[in-house]
């Protein structure tokens, strides 16, 4: 989610004004030191300062968009030329840090479904320029481009599981997989930029792992920290979190007695899809101050997320393009 709100805070005047500003100084240190610079570096540096994007991604072939509520949690989409997963050709659009992508390679990975990543860069969204919809993730499947992160699950997951998808999803799945998405994501932001210092931390990571060029991802870093740093302060008086760090261990704790004495959810064996969305949402703060809290807080969470974490990449067949 914290790259997905940078790209809505770069969207406000003020946020785009500190980074055009960031963008700016980049460029005249890397003027002042061109002989040292290589020429390629330069040109992206005075490039980025225009606005330029020195590369866009072109409209993949013959895309059909499915016509589908996005806000349906329990839409699917029937993927045309799909009987088995070796029939299934994805390619996932995304932010690395998004918790909304991590549920879905959360869901892909466990169940080894092959699928290609192009890496969204969320200040230019050059890549994803050929399509109306610009929110991430979204997923073109054998030419269908679906949109939402449920939608994509609910999809695939037919082809994957079949009727032993729909037959999982209990009421409990259902229950939790939606409060991920309705009550726990709503705790991240107030809870990666709580601080200036954990802002950077962050904006490092996301800087570090996200698609930027050379030239945003020295700006982003103090620029996005600080635009992200009042903005995780207005949803938290949006969304009435009082402590944003008790919001986010309480959260936890509330999945941990759903999970009672099992493994996962309901008692099952193997993970469901609540399980596996939570899985995503935590993935989505691992290496920050946030998620080292919530180890000492609800350390029994942490090792659930670990034992899970270690057969979700075993298993993945994540190509990055």
């Amino acid at each position: 989610l914290h790259a997905q709100m940078f790209s809505w805070a770069m969207a406000s005047p003020h946020a785009l004004a500190l980074l055009s500003t960031a963008r700016a100084h980049v460029v005249r240190a890397a003027a002042a030191h061109a002989p040292l610079l290589r020429r390629g570096v330069v040109l992206a540096a005075s490039a980025a300062a225009a606005g330029t994007t020195l590369a866009f991604a072109d409209a993949p072939a013959d895309v059909q968009v499915a016509a589908v509520d996005v806000d349906d949690k329990d839409a699917f989409v029937r993927i045309p030329n799909a009987a088995t997963v070796d029939d299934l050709d994805i390619v996932l659009y995304q932010y690395e840090v998004c918790p909304f992508c991590n549920k879905v390679r959360a869901f892909l990975d466990y169940h080894g479904v092959p699928y290609r990543v192009v890496e969204v860069n969320p200040v230019s969204k050059a890549e994803v320029k050929f399509s109306e919809y610009r929110k991430v993730p979204f997923a073109i499947i054998n030419g269908r481009q679906i949109n939402s992160s449920n939608i994509i699950i609910n999809s695939v997951g037919r082809i994957v599981q079949g009727e032993e998808f729909v037959n999982s999803y209990s009421e409990g799945q259902r229950t939790w997989r939606h409060w991920v998405d309705d009550k726990f994501v709503h705790t991240l932001p107030p809870n990666i930029y709580r601080t200036w210092n954990e802002a950077v931390q962050a904006f490092e990571y996301i800087s570090t792992n996200g698609n930027f060029s050379s030239v945003d991802r020295m700006a982003v870093k103090y620029a996005g920290a600080g635009a992200m740093y009042f903005v995780s302060k207005k949803l938290k008086k949006k969304h009435n979190i009082e402590d944003e760090r008790a919001a986010l261990i309480n959260g936890a704790a509330a999945f941990e007695r759903a999970l009672g004495d099992g493994p996962f959810l309901d008692g099952h064996k193997t993970p469901g899809v609540g399980d596996l969305v939570f899985f995503g949402a935590l993935r989505s703060i691992e290496g920050l101050q946030a998620f080292d809290d919530l180890t000492e807080a609800r350390p029994r969470i942490v090792l659930w997320y670990h034992r899970l974490k270690e057969t979700v990449d075993a298993n993945s067949k994540r190509v990055r393009e």
